[in-house]
């Protein structure tokens, strides 16, 4: 087990340090936000909007460079994310709820009113996917004029339109997601930052040092031969296990059960415990789905990382691959309630 970790090197070290350090500031502050105590709040709101914009445009950098989609459509893509955020967040609602009201109560309010119904996200994707079949008409036009044969063109041009397209735009209907799952998190229950973000940390390190000690010695076939072929079975067991346990730890440790009545907008037993499973289960479960996801994309574009940003840990997208996924079933879970 000593040789595993003399096998990390520094440069994965030092980020991974700076991520927690980031990742600590937010949960500390969002701690001491939940009295009535307006500047925790407004200092916060502060942090939590400077780190996610900054975050959320790395990300859909990261990703649309990695289908070599043109600057100047990364610049709109991400001004598109940040119009999103800018437009659904209402200052003054949201202050005088986390002043005035119990923050579980509004947690579920904002998920549904900011989420689900909240018509500018979908705007955006809109203007999104408009601005992308654009794009990839003027590259049919590009590979036109290339030295393809006509039958070779005639196959690729809708196959590589339609894939990209919905590639892309469900990844980027991922980080946006992502936005709305933190600052619910953060500035209105803080317990469920820990698994937002503990899942997809709890999983990953499991699978690394279980898959790095047995990895495939017990289990010889790849868990993901073509996607990802160092991957294992072994480690893929263990990320679950641990994951499953760590939530099971938070959910009930912190008595996030009762929480989760006090949201609760419907008497039906049924979808209660249809939002529990989603916490507990599932949401373990597509973390190592949300890496398979962003690393076939890395794949298929032929790159090893997102970038280097992050030293060894690659980049921002290869850091929070995971998260992405994890946040999109918290949100689910909420939705149920």
């Amino acid at each position: 087990m000593n040789q595993i970790f003399e096998k990390i090197p520094l440069k994965r070290i030092v980020p991974a340090i700076i991520f927690m350090v980031v990742l600590f500031s937010i949960l500390f502050i969002s701690i001491f936000t939940n009295g009535n105590n307006e500047a925790y709040a407004i200092a916060l709101r502060s942090l939590i909007l400077v780190v996610v914009t900054i975050t959320i445009s790395l990300l859909i950098y990261e990703l649309l460079k990695s289908f070599e989609i043109h600057w100047s459509m990364r610049i709109l893509f991400i001004a598109l994310a940040i119009t999103s955020i800018i437009v659904s967040d209402k200052t003054q609602t949201i202050q005088n709820s986390l002043i005035n009201n119990p923050p579980v109560n509004q947690m579920a309010f904002r998920l549904k009113s900011d989420v689900l119904a909240d018509w500018t996200m979908y705007a955006i994707l809109g203007a999104a996917f408009v601005s992308l079949i654009g794009y990839y008409f003027i590259f049919n036009n590009q590979l036109k004029n290339s030295e393809l044969r006509i039958e070779e063109k005639r196959l690729m041009a809708p196959k590589i339109i339609f894939l990209n397209s919905i590639a892309i735009l469900f990844s980027y209907s991922l980080i946006i997601i992502f936005y709305r799952g933190i600052w619910l998190t953060a500035t209105l229950q803080w317990e469920f930052l820990i698994l937002l973000f503990g899942i997809p940390i709890i999983s990953d390190t499991s699978a690394f040092l279980v898959g790095s000690w047995i990895g495939k010695k017990i289990i010889k076939r790849p868990f993901a031969p073509i996607i990802s072929p160092n991957k294992s079975f072994e480690g893929f067991f263990a990320g679950l296990l641990t994951s499953i346990i760590f939530v099971q730890a938070i959910y009930w440790g912190l008595d996030l059960n009762s929480r989760f009545i006090s949201i609760s907008q419907t008497d039906n037993v049924g979808m209660k415990v249809n939002s529990i499973i989603l916490l507990s289960l599932v949401a373990p479960l597509v973390s190592p789905i949300g890496d398979l996801w962003f690393s076939y994309l890395k794949r298929s574009n032929g790159i090893k990382d997102y970038s280097n940003l992050l030293g060894g840990h690659g980049g921002m997208l290869d850091r929070l691959d995971s998260t992405l996924f994890v946040n999109f079933i918290i949100m689910l879970a909420f939705a149920f309630y």
